[in-house]
């Protein structure tokens, strides 16, 4: 319980926070069964919640239109799946006071089967180079697979959404 209550003392104030967004379970508007988190930053609780859920809902809605892909029988719609993750999406939060300073952070992104895309270097406040640094890499994973199969296309970015690597040693 003092471990409670000292996590939201800290939480209450400000300071770089690292939230993760979790989808556990299919709903009425979103069938889909999969096990899906994602990871945001932020200067504040506030900031780094929404971050969170917003990559889990992209997440999700990208997933859920892949899914549709693959199996045309299983009828799904992205946009209510994403919808769906806002809703039901479970977010935890610590703090992340490491997050504070200035940093160079590294930017990577592999998965088999996609294009492989250049590692970023970033400089700036952690947590908000940590943001710009998921998000740039997609970007760029994104772009990479324009040309690609659809389900190519979404599978790739799911991947990147879920799994681009930021260190900022």
């Amino acid at each position: 319980m003092w471990l409670l209550l000292w996590v939201s003392l800290v939480l209450a104030d400000d300071g770089p926070v690292r939230c993760d967004a979790v989808w556990l379970q299919p709903t009425a508007t979103c069938p889909l069964e999969r096990v899906l988190a994602a990871t945001g930053t932020g200067r504040d609780k506030t900031t780094a919640e929404q971050a969170a859920q917003s990559r889990l809902s992209e997440l999700v809605t990208v997933s859920a239109e892949l899914q549709e892909i693959q199996y045309p029988s299983r009828a799904m719609d992205g946009r209510a799946c994403g919808a769906a993750a806002a809703r039901h999406g479970r977010i935890s939060c610590s703090p992340a006071m490491e997050l504070s300073h200035t940093k160079t952070c590294f930017v990577s992104f592999s998965a088999d089967g996609c294009i492989a895309v250049d590692a970023l270097e970033l400089k700036g406040l952690a947590w908000k180079t940590m943001e710009r640094g998921r998000q740039k890499m997609c970007s760029a994973v994104e772009r990479a697979h324009q040309t690609a199969a659809p389900v190519i296309q979404k599978k790739c970015l799911a991947l990147c959404l879920e799994e681009a690597l930021v260190r900022c040693p």
